[in-house]
């Protein structure tokens, strides 16, 4: 339990340094710059991956399609646009893909 906590504190204070918005989000996704467009999908996938309460998507699924899902939710929502990078992908990625409630 002390690891996770620990774990926990260090990434809140990882988030808590990083400046960028949801909105800075935004504007990668709707970048030209093949750098960004790569950047944006490492992003999503990664943080896909670490995220508790997501669904498991088939591994078919191309992360591609998870990346553009995220975006079209971002630029729809635009009240995200001035929260945290990470909160607002994250709330994207909850929202499209959650997890199955057990039955």
């Amino acid at each position: 339990m002390k690891i996770l906590m620990a774990i926990l504190l260090l990434c809140g204070a990882a988030v808590a340094q990083d400046q960028r918005t949801t909105g800075d989000f935004h504007r990668a996704c709707n970048s030209s710059s093949e750098f960004l467009n790569g950047y944006t999908l490492g992003y999503v996938s990664g943080l896909y991956a670490g995220l508790p309460d997501t669904a498991d998507l088939p591994v078919t699924t191309p992360r591609g399609d998870v990346r553009d899902a995220v975006c079209q939710y971002v630029a729809q929502h635009p009240e995200l646009w001035t929260e945290p990078y990470s909160w607002g992908v994250s709330k994207a990625l909850w929202t499209l893909y959650p997890k199955p409630k057990a039955k």
